[in-house]
């Protein structure tokens, strides 16, 4: 594999934290809170000068807050604030739920912010403005009364040269998806294009010779992909089974690379030990700058994610800026304990197709904002073990209940509960997270 000098971006001091402990050991899918569902790749449809031509359709205006939250009058609030519809989410599919094998309940932690002991009593909630109508179902959306907005083709492209400018690379071609050669081809073959490719889904930019691109797409979100990937000094071109100690190391050493790309005061690593993909790895830091619900916040809604290869090179970067100008307000929350009671008596939506197995097998719970959401609001998420017969992919042979270091390992599924008190909530979905 070609071996390439990662460009040195200047960065100021920055402070490390993370509380996690153990090493990553892990076997199972990607936890979809961590990983944003992203437009198709336009690498799958290359062309090689600038695309143009094609129509954009101008994004639909910002949703209201009554339409958005539950379809009713602006009466139905409770001391002033709308009452909010959990769990709508608008990206359904997609392989397996939410489970994990590990060799370790260590593993499932993370870098949250969040602990046990936090003194709460209020949290924010926002609104997704980044919603497409193509990406919710028509009947989904006509029931709720959804209306959103996607970025345009020049917002997307802006934000895609940006990265480019601080990533100091010159930008050789730029391609659209859908590209006008797809475009033609459904008029030819269908008659008419399909809705979700009547505009542009992403802007993509090829630099460094074809071996950088950078992939922006409706919501803003940044891709940065390395092709081949992109060799790391010895030291840091770890396994998937490094330690946790290398891992640190590791992910130290690319925040000093590229502290000038992640746009943080104080960025936090959080080492990502559950997920495993193909022999893929991951790590991930967020803004720890504020106070703690300002550091909640930025857990989930103000990232970046490094992925590696098998070997250890460094396969990409996603950067996660989420726009979360429309807040609808702060609102008051259970305690853990709380949340905790309303699991056991089955007042849950799951995360994975496991029933959850009850209290006693609980392992860890934290609290998070799920980013596949029409609102970002806060939850409440339980791990708990479960057979291996209840995962999304259940190992075949006994050797895959094995760690890479020969240790057994353990199923387990997560359970979430919303962290808003109930009084807040208009309805709850059932148990896989659909409405009756």
């Amino acid at each position: 594999m070609m071996k390439k000098k990662i460009a040195l971006l200047t960065a100021s001091s920055v402070l490390i934290a993370a509380s996690v402990l153990g090493c990553r050991q892990n076997t199972g899918e990607p936890d979809p809170n961590f990983v944003s569902v992203q437009p198709p790749s336009s690498g799958s449809e290359p062309s090689p000068q600038r695309v143009e031509g094609i129509k954009v359709i101008e994004g639909e205006s910002t949703l209201s807050q009554t339409s958005s939250l539950s379809g009713s009058s602006e009466s139905e609030t409770v001391g002033g604030l709308p009452k909010l519809i959990p769990w709508q989410r608008y990206l359904f599919g997609g392989g397996g739920g939410e489970d994990y094998t590990v060799a370790d309940v260590e593993d499932l932690k993370s870098a949250n912010p969040w602990t046990g002991d936090a003194e709460l009593k209020t949290l924010p909630v926002y609104q997704n403005v980044y919603v497409s109508s193509e990406d919710i179902p028509e009947s989904v959306r006509m029931t709720e009364g959804l209306t959103g907005r996607r970025a345009s083709q020049e917002e997307m492209e802006a934000a895609a040269r940006a990265v480019a400018q601080e990533l100091n690379v010159e930008v050789s071609s730029v391609e659209l998806f859908p590209s006008e050669e797809l475009i033609q081809r459904f008029k030819t073959q269908k008659g008419e294009v399909p809705k979700e490719y009547q505009y542009v889904n992403s802007v993509t930019l090829n630099c460094g010779g074809g071996e950088i691109s950078i992939e922006a797409d409706t919501e803003l979100n940044i891709h940065i992909s390395f092709e081949p990937g992109l060799v790391l000094p010895e030291e840091y071109a770890l396994k998937p089974d490094a330690s946790y100690e290398e891992q640190i190391k590791r992910g130290e050493y690319l925040i000093e690379q590229y502290g000038k790309l992640l746009h943080m005061e104080k960025p936090v690593l959080n080492i990502d030990r559950k997920r495993s993909f193909e022999g893929m790895s991951f790590c991930s830091v967020y803004e720890g700058a504020g106070d703690l619900t300002q550091q909640l916040v930025n857990y989930s809604m103000n990232t970046a994610d490094f992925t590696f290869f098998s070997e250890g090179e460094l396969a990409g970067i996603r950067l996660y800026r989420r726009d979360i100008s429309e807040k609808i307000g702060d609102y008051p929350i259970i305690t853990a304990e709380q949340a905790q009671e309303k699991l056991t008596a089955g007042g849950y939506i799951g995360g994975a197709a496991a029933q959850f197995p009850g209290e006693e097998h609980i392992v860890h719970t934290e609290l998070v904002y799920p980013t596949d959401q029409v609102l970002w609001m806060p939850y409440y998420r339980f791990y708990a073990e479960i057979g291996f017969d209840q995962l999304s992919y259940p190992p075949e042979t006994e050797a895959e209940k094995i760690s890479r270091d020969g240790r057994p390992l353990k199923a387990y599924a997560a359970f979430y509960v919303p962290a808003i008190e109930d009084g807040y909530l208009e309805r709850m979905p059932d148990i896989n997270g659909r409405f009756n």
